[in-house]
């Protein structure tokens, strides 16, 4: 939570979105884990969708925020140490999945968001 920015503010991460909550706004969904261990190894393969919501007034909206918000997530994930979260002996993996939007308006904004799936692999000796 703020490491994005967004036209020079801070773009918040949520678990769960409130009625308070700003936009555009990044939730983390994690769906389930795959326990995928082997003898002396724990390997846990979780399932987790980064969503970017995004709202504009009615017929102003557009996927660039979404994508531009979205490419800053991965950048940070790409140049992350992949053991310096968790010690020398874990290691996070991550691998996106897929990508998709879904779209929604009311009488007053449109609604945009972009989900990001990924598989997120961690292994620990």
């Amino acid at each position: 939570n703020g490491n994005i920015t967004y036209d020079s503010n801070t773009v918040p991460v949520v678990n769960f979105a409130l009625g308070s909550t700003t936009y555009p706004y990044i939730r983390i969904n994690s769906l389930g884990m795959t326990d995928e261990s082997l003898k002396d190894t724990f390997i846990g393969v979780y399932q987790v969708d980064l969503e970017v919501h995004t709202r504009f007034p009615i017929d102003i909206g557009s996927q660039k925020p979404a994508d531009d918000i979205s490419a800053d997530v991965l950048t940070l994930i790409r140049e992350r140490n992949p053991s310096s979260d968790f010690g020398e002996d874990t290691m996070v993996i991550f691998k996106l999945l897929s990508q998709r939007y879904l779209e929604d308006d009311d009488d007053e904004f449109y609604y945009l968001t972009k989900i990001n799936s990924f598989e997120a692999t961690v292994i620990e000796d």
